[in-house]
């Protein structure tokens, strides 16, 4: 899945932005959220940007206990995109000294966080 198509992990930017909104209610210019890719430079359309975004939004929660986003539907934790890696090769090796196959690194990450969006229009 790309950033910018019909469905896409969560970049940092777009991370920080969804956190500030939620948790402060603070709310993002056209601008900021073009610049965190929630659409394309193409796209001129106005609305898009704010669509993604607020598609995006209506499925998260912002739990500040634990500073952490929240995918309402599953209940994960999500995370940006650019922490994955660390996070799959944190959990690749087992507390007995062991290391995971990719299929049982994947689903034990898979079961604690969410890895993808899908921006419905």
């Amino acid at each position: 899945m790309d950033e910018i198509g019909r469905g896409g992990c969560l970049s940092q930017k777009q991370y920080d932005i969804v956190v500030r909104f939620l948790s402060q209610g603070y709310f993002p210019t056209k601008g900021e959220l073009m610049d965190a890719n929630f659409a394309n430079q193409e796209d001129t359309a106005r609305p898009r940007p704010f669509r993604k975004f607020k598609s995006w939004t209506q499925r998260l929660l912002y739990r500040e206990s634990e500073n952490a986003l929240i995918h309402l539907p599953t209940g994960k934790v999500v995370v940006p995109k650019e922490h994955f890696i660390q996070i799959i090769l944190t959990n690749h090796c087992n507390i007995t000294g062991g290391h995971l196959t990719a299929y049982a690194t994947m689903r034990k990450v898979c079961r604690f966080l969410y890895i993808g969006l899908r921006y419905k229009p």
